[in-house]
C-alpha cells in the first residue's frame, strides 16, 4: 500500500501551500495598512526564501543521516509558530509594528517550505524509484492545486473571520497536516539498502568528492545556475500573479473591488486546477522521456507563453490570463524535472545533500525575485515589464542548459 505515501503528501502540501496566493495577501495588507507601495511587504517573500536557503541544505545534511523525522518535526514546530505570528499581527495597527511579526513570519515560512521539501520528495523518489517523475509530480500538483484551493478559502476565510483570523486558522490547517505527514510517513524507519547505491548517478569515476561526500563536479555548478534563472523568470510572475491579473483588468473594467473579489479568485482556481493536471502529465512524459530532455521543451514553452501575455497586456486582459495561465501550466513541471534530475546525474548516495544544494536555487530566487518585481512596479508604476523581465530570465536558462548538456556529452 504505497500509495497511502502519495496521498499523504498530496494532503500535506495542498494544506501547507497557502503560500501560493502569497500575491493576494500583498494587496490585503496594502489596504490594511494604507501603503504607498508594496516592496516592503513583498519582502517577507525574501526573507522567506532567506531562511529556506539556510535551512534547506542543513536539513538535507540531517535527512540523510537521521531519516525524515528532523525536517518533519521542524516544518511542524514552524507553522505553529508561523500561525501565533499572524493571529498576533491583528492587535497592532502601525505598520512598522506589525511587520516585525510579518517578517518573523516570513523566517517560519521559509523554513516550512524547506523542511517539507525535504523530509517528502527525496522520500518519495526513493519507495518508486522507477517512477519518480509521477510520484514527485503528485506532491508538486497539490501545490499547483492550492492556488485553486486556497484562492477560494482563503477569500471566504478572510471575509467570514478577518484578515489575521484568516490567516491563523490556515496556519492551523498546516499543522494539521503536517502532524498527519509525520504520522505516516514515520513508517518509513528504513529505506533499504538497495535504494542507496550509485549506480544510476552517472557520476565520472575522476571526480572529486568534499569530506561531506558530495561530488565536486562542473554539472552541479551548470544545473544549479541553470535552476537558479528559470526559478528567478517563474517566481517575478508567481509573486505578483494577482497584481498582474488586476492591473490588466482594471484598464478595462476599472472596478478593483470586483476584479479582486470576483475575477482573481477565479482565474486563481482555473490556473490551479489546470496547474495540477499539466503536473501529473509533465510527470508522465519526464518519465518516459528523462528530465534531461524534458527540460528545454518546459523553458521554451514558458518563454513563448510570458512573451505572448507581456505583447497582450494592453489589448486584452482574458488572453493575459489565457497566457499566464499557460505559464502556470509549463511551470508545474519545473520542481518535478529538477527533482528527477538529481538522482539521475548524481545518484541517491546524497541524495538528502544535492537535493537540498540543488533546490536551494529557487529559494535564492526567492530572494531576489520579489525585490526586483517589487522595484520595477514601484517606479515604473506597471506590472507589465515584470512579465518582459521573465522572458528575459528564461532565455538565459535555455543557454546554460546546452552548456550542460555538451559538458555531458563531452563526459560520455
Amino acid at each position: 500500500m504505497k500509495a497511502i505515501y502519495i496521498v499523504v503528501a498530496f494532503i500535506s502540501m495542498l494544506l501547507i501551500s497557502f503560500g501560493t496566493i502569497g500575491s493576494l495577501f500583498i494587496l490585503y495588507i496594502k489596504d490594511i495598512y494604507r501603503l504607498e507601495t508594496i516592496t516592503s511587504i513583498a519582502l517577507a517573500f525574501t526573507i522567506s526564501s532567506s531562511a529556506s536557503i539556510i535551512a534547506i541544505i542543513l536539513v538535507g545534511y540531517l535527512y540523510d543521516k537521521y531519516g525524515l523525522s528532523a525536517p518533519m518535526s521542524l516544518a511542524l514546530t514552524s507553522m505553529i509558530f508561523w500561525a501565533l505570528c499572524m493571529y498576533s499581527m491583528s492587535r497592532f495597527t502601525s505598520w512598522s509594528k506589525a511587520s516585525v511579526l510579518w517578517y518573523t513570519g516570513g523566517v517560519f515560512q521559509g523554513l516550512v517550505t524547506a523542511s517539507i521539501m525535504i523530509g517528502i520528495n527525496p522520500t518519495l523518489m526513493r519507495l518508486f524509484p522507477a517512477r519518480r517523475g509521477l510520484a514527485i509530480s503528485a506532491s508538486q500538483s497539490a501545490q499547483a492545486l492550492a492556488m485553486a484551493f486556497w484562492g477560494y478559502i482563503a477569500t471566504y476565510l478572510i471575509h467570514l473571520l478577518g484578515f489575521f483570523n484568516a490567516l491563523t486558522v490556515m496556519g492551523l490547517m498546516g499543522t494539521s497536516s503536517i502532524a498527519l505527514a509525520m504520522a505516516v510517513f514515520n513508517r518509513v524507519a528504513q529505506i533499504p539498502n538497495e535504494y542507496k547505491d550509485n549506480k544510476d548517478s552517472g557520476i565520472p569515476r575522476n571526480s572529486s568528492k568534499n569530506p561531506n561526500g558530495i561530488v565536486i563536479d562542473v554539472k552541479l555548478v551548470l544545473v544549479y545556475t541553470m535552476i537558479l534563472f528559470i526559478a528567478l523568470s517563474s517566481i517575478v510572475v508567481m509573486n505578483f500573479f494577482a497584481g498582474i491579473i488586476e492591473e490588466s483588468f482594471t484598464i478595462t473594467l476599472g472596478n478593483v473591488e470586483y476584479i479582486r473579489l470576483e475575477i482573481v479568485p477565479k482565474i486563481m482556481m482555473i490556473t490551479g486546477f489546470a496547474q495540477a493536471i499539466s503536473a501529473i502529465l509533465w510527470g508522465y512524459a519526464i518519465d518516459k522521456l528523462g528530465a534531461l530532455k524534458t527540460i528545454p521543451m518546459i523553458y521554451v514553452l514558458e518563454t513563448i507563453a510570458t512573451t505572448l501575455a507581456y505583447l497582450a497586456y494592453r489589448l486584452n486582459p482574458w488572453i493575459v490570463s489565457g497566457f499566464i495561465i499557460l505559464r502556470y501550466m509549463f511551470f508545474s513541471a519545473e520542481p518535478v524535472a529538477h527533482w528527477v534530475l538529481v538522482p539521475s546525474l548524481f545518484g541517491l548516495e546524497n541524495l538528502g545533500r544535492i537535493s537540498g544544494i540543488i533546490n536551494s536555487a529557487p529559494m535564492v530566487a526567492s530572494l531576489i525575485a520579489p525585490i526586483i518585481a517589487g522595484i520595477i512596479k514601484d517606479n515604473i508604476g506597471t506590472h507589465s515589464y515584470i512579465l518582459l523581465i521573465s522572458s528575459l530570465l528564461s532565455v538565459i536558462s535555455l543557454s546554460v542548459y546546452i552548456n550542460l548538456r555538451r559538458v555531458i556529452t563531452s563526459k560520455q
